[in-house]
């Protein structure tokens, strides 16, 4: 490694290039940036069409209002056209440099040498592998952690904790559930994410297949009167398909008269890999709903979906905030969710909702019940409606949430500059035996109250 880092640097330019174009693709100029703009860097960790990096397009375009913007993906997909005509400079991490890691960052640190950066945010831990060319190059950074600590190693938290100048958690729920992982306890703060749209052209390219099973739910709605429960994303075991059909199974005991039909919207290709060959199909069977559940996959404009339905259950096993809850709310449906498995309960009992919206942990007959009571009291569910509705606009506006994420950012910057200090007078005392990484980590570690072995 050191002797191609040496060849790169200091022997054939040719070789620098192609080293660069394997490993990194870059769109856009750093001579056309604004130079009355300072520069900021966004990274994701992927470009599919899931919650994270829609979130993280959306946060970019707000963004370049007022500063160059430096869009870092580490993996390709769907999104990135929309990332590369709306950031000023794109860069994507290509396949072969998640195998050659260490070396697509010095690629990438080569490459942002001579820039000066304000500060970088990086949305989710999944992206915390970056976070050490931020570290060397002194540059604040704003990791935003929206994923439970349970499927998380220790090591993943610890790095992020470490290398980030901040962390920012999306729910109370969540962060909880990090500091029990690591034993320890410290402010970090907490801040709901903004709703994000999807591009425009992603909605607009529904297929044939998808129209027909968007006109199928609207026949279902008008011409046989069904009310239509909904259950939204990648229909796999984190997102508790099974309890999903046991709440459907409950309120169709409940309701034996009334037409209703259950809803899953979302992926359901996983559905086999992660549940028992037949599990989902015995027990739709067992609760007698063969003609009214249905998966009806992946819809484009899923907000059609939304103006279909009746209602949100929210049956995930462990979802921080998903982007499904805030679209639900926006459409005024009323949610019911679990206690404890999302960071919904405490927003709704703030709203005084508790009561009507938030049923005990992985109960599905408590579910049930809640939902029963929504659907026979008219009045209660205008209510609901009206006020979750409020809550979608004004809690969860993504303007708002970038400028909160703005005023953050001079307390990071000092608390960095202050970091920076200490590491001086650490080595003016012990010698730099030790990289200037390694002494930001037990500067941080002492600080947040993490006990680990420094050299």
């Amino acid at each position: 490694m050191k002797k191609l880092k040496h060849y790169y640097m200091k022997i054939n330019k040719q070789f620098r290039r192609f080293c660069r174009k394997i490993l990194i693709e870059k769109n856009g100029s750093f001579s056309n940036l604004n130079p009355k703009k300072q520069i900021c860097i966004v990274v994701t960790h992927e470009l599919s069409q899931t919650g994270c990096p829609i979130m993280t397009w959306n946060m970019i375009k707000i963004l370049r209002e007022k500063y160059n913007v430096i869009s870092i993906a580490l993996k390709y997909g769907p999104l990135e056209e929309y990332f590369k005509s709306d950031s000023d400079i794109c860069i994507i991490l290509s396949k072969i440099a998640i195998k050659y890691n260490k070396w697509a960052l010095f690629c990438l640190s080569r490459l942002i040498k001579n820039i000066s950066i304000d500060f970088a945010i990086v949305n989710s831990i999944k992206s915390e592998k970056i976070l050490s060319l931020f570290v060397n190059k002194h540059i604040p950074s704003l990791l935003f952690i929206h994923e439970f600590a349970y499927y998380l190693s220790k090591d993943e938290l610890e790095r992020g904790f470490l290398l980030a100048s901040e962390v920012i958690y999306s729910a109370q729920v969540v962060l909880d559930a990090s500091l029990k992982k690591l034993g320890i306890s410290y402010p970090f703060p907490v801040l709901a994410q903004g709703k994000s749209e999807a591009p425009c052209t992603l909605r607009q390219s529904v297929t044939d297949e998808e129209i027909q099973r968007i006109e199928w739910l609207r026949r279902q709605k008008i011409e046989h009167k069904e009310i239509i429960i909904l259950a939204a994303g990648l229909a796999q075991y984190r997102k508790g398909v099974d309890f999903f059909i046991r709440a459907a199974g409950e309120i169709k005991k409940a309701l034996p008269t009334q037409k209703i039909r259950f809803i899953w919207a979302g992926d359901s290709s996983s559905v086999k890999r992660e549940y028992s060959t037949g599990i989902l199909e015995f027990q739709i069977a067992h609760y007698g709903l063969e003609n009214c559940f249905n998966f009806i996959g992946h819809i484009s404009d899923i907000d059609k979906i939304y103006d279909l339905s009746d209602m949100l259950l929210l049956t995930s096993i462990l979802d921080p905030l998903p982007g499904t809850v805030i679209e639900a709310m926006s459409h005024k449906l009323p949610v019911i969710c679990f206690e404890g498995c999302s960071g919904f309960p405490e927003i709704f009992r703030d709203a005084n909702l508790g009561d009507v919206c938030v049923a005990k942990y992985l109960d599905a007959k408590d579910m049930a019940q809640k939902a029963v009571t929504l659907m026979t009291d008219s009045c209660l569910y205008q209510d609901t409606s009206s006020k979750l509705f409020s809550i979608a606009q004004q809690k969860f506006d993504m303007r708002n949430y970038v400028d909160e994420i703005l005023k953050m950012v001079p307390q990071v910057k000092n608390r960095l500059i202050q970091e920076e200090q200490c590491i001086a007078r650490r080595i003016e005392k012990h010698g730099a035996n030790i990289s200037f990484l390694e002494h930001m980590k037990a500067v941080r570690a002492t600080r947040i109250g993490l006990t680990r072995k420094v050299v």
